[in-house]
């Protein structure tokens, strides 16, 4: 009876979505399984759904009701909350789906409470390879078991570690991305080339150097010559990119002027 019921469920209540082929034939195996009784099977069927697209939210949901039915409530309640967080925007029945979140919590056995922070608050975590949160969250995960968290962001250095909790522990965990530094080059021709200082954000480069390394942005490139008036522009640095600037200094004609100092625009 049980089977039954949740083979009616798996139909009626997986959200519809635009699914690669493949994935779609992997759940329909799956729930061809849960008809058959065969929840086993499911169970491994929907995870390898779940492994080729960590954010199917339907093998998600799918896997969290077979552990139910399985007794397995650390990993339903390790897939509802999956299934919440990458549904959170269409949900309709969040309600009811927290309702059996909660049922499955009491089921645990010795559960442990993660809390997770990570900045920037817009970088995902992922657990064992599924989405589960951003920004600041918590879940409850079995005791003595090792998880893997992993964090991404688009210009930060991806994190990897990993944790485990013992029973009743409540551990918080801080997920800091390091920005990445990007940079690009400079390639500088300037007449007269012989003695000229060159000066990158106020700061000495070099002496007529003829390329400079540094990072992507905009950045004010001066030159400093004895004998002719301080020349200098602000310039685009691209990322891991090149950018030319040539300059031809003028004979003194004003008094001296730094390169240490950023200029007025007039």
């Amino acid at each position: 009876m049980k089977r039954a019921v949740l083979a009616v469920l798996l139909l009626c209540m997986l959200p519809a979505q635009v699914l690669a082929e493949d994935i779609d034939l992997i759940i329909e195996k799956g729930l061809k399984q849960v008809q058959r009784g065969n929840l086993k099977g499911a169970y491994a069927t929907f995870k390898e759904a779940l492994v080729q697209d960590n954010r199917n939210a339907r093998a998600a949901h799918a896997l969290a009701q077979v552990s139910s039915f399985l007794e397995l409530p650390d990993d339903a309640v390790f897939y509802y909350t999956a299934y919440l967080y990458l549904e959170a925007d269409y949900l309709t029945d969040a309600e009811e789906i927290l309702k059996a979140r909660t049922k499955q919590e009491r089921a645990m056995y010795k559960p442990a409470t993660l809390k997770v922070q990570v900045e920037p608050a817009d970088a995902e975590v992922t657990v064992d390879g599924i989405p589960v949160g951003k920004g600041t969250f918590e879940l409850k995960v079995a005791s003595n078991r090792d998880y893997v968290l992993e964090s991404s962001y688009t210009d930060y250095e991806n994190h990897k570690s990993s944790v485990i909790l013992q029973p009743g522990e409540v551990k918080s965990v801080a997920i800091r991305l390091d920005k990445i530094i990007y940079r690009g080059k400079i390639k500088i021709k300037v007449l007269p080339s012989d003695s000229v200082k060159v000066f990158v954000d106020t700061k000495v480069a070099g002496i007529s150097v003829k390329e400079i390394d540094t990072t992507e942005g905009k950045h004010l490139i001066c030159f400093k010559k004895e004998g002719f008036d301080r020349w200098w522009r602000y310039v685009t640095v691209p990322r891991q990119g090149t950018v030319e600037l040539e300059a031809k200094l003028r004979e003194q004609s004003r008094p001296d002027e730094s390169c240490e100092v950023f200029p007025t625009e007039d």
